[in-house]
């Protein structure tokens, strides 16, 4: 889907990556050498979406489906349920197809929010990556989580990968006390700032600095649903953003394609 829709937003967090990045590139400019910065912003007015927004459609699965398939089973005693709710995990992703014929310069970012619909009973309990900074020689990483069976998530030692679930995600059962699932994915920002929204919904506003964004991220959720639920419908919205020039005035500029919605049928063992 072609993000083709832009409009000037304030993005503080972009706006001090990029003013790093211009204070680095006047001392090297000073210096008499290249600098990787394109040039004039005023290109910008009439610049096309840098890239196509591709998000596929999430999977909902209960944590004893998820541990059915790494062949574990719920530990004895506990419940699949907390009172009348289901805790499920959401598996999202989206994929930033990089335009042919350009070549990116400058700070990035790029945001996914998700939104569930009809389900006003539902609460967002964790998500991952979480609000975090990521030093910029460790940008292309794994990341390792461990999920409790009532939905939290906590960081975890990388451990064994596990078994690949989607691309970019794998699973396998915890072998820390109190927690039912690992999960591993692979990770590609310099800065991430996250929340959750409305009822059961999450936000990602990720960023990356000089380096290319086109590549698959991976985002976990998890939520408390009814019981009665068996399935969910998704409101998916994406945006990327760079700073530059705009008709005229500089600052960070947003494309941003139609909303994508899907149903999903929430994953349970039999």
């Amino acid at each position: 889907m072609k993000a083709d829709i832009a409009r000037i937003v304030d993005d503080p967090i972009l706006e001090r990556l990029d003013e790093q990045v211009r204070a680095e590139e006047a001392l090297i400019a000073a210096a008499g050498l290249e600098t990787n910065r394109s040039g004039a912003t005023a290109a910008l007015d009439h610049d096309p979406a840098p890239y196509d927004l591709a998000a596929e459609a999430p999977r909902a699965l209960s944590l004893p489906k998820l541990l059915e398939l790494t062949g574990a089973k719920m530990p004895d005693g506990v419940a699949a349920t907390i009172g009348n709710y289901r805790p499920i995990v959401l598996l999202h992703g989206l994929t930033p197809f990089h335009r042919q014929g350009a070549r990116p310069r400058e700070i990035w970012g790029m945001g996914y929010q998700a939104t569930l619909l009809k389900c006003d009973d539902a609460r967002t309990v964790a998500y991952e990556p979480g609000n975090n900074t990521i030093k910029v020689a460790d940008v292309n990483q794994s990341l390792a989580f461990d999920v409790a069976i009532d939905g939290r998530i906590e960081a975890a030692d990388q451990g064994a990968a596990g078994m690949p679930l989607l691309p970019g995600l794998t699973v396998s059962a915890s072998t820390r006390q109190g927690f039912a699932l690992s999960l591993h994915i692979e990770w590609a920002a310099v800065e991430v700032q996250a929340g959750p929204i409305g009822a059961g919904g999450v936000r990602w506003n990720l960023y990356r600095q000089q380096q290319r964004l086109d590549r698959h991220c991976r985002f976990i959720q998890t939520a408390l649903v009814p019981t009665a639920a068996k399935s969910l419908t998704i409101e998916l919205r994406t945006w990327v953003r760079r700073r530059g020039g705009f008709f005229g005035v500089f600052g960070t500029r947003e494309w941003s394609p139609p909303p994508q919605t899907f149903k999903l049928a929430i994953e349970t063992t039999r």
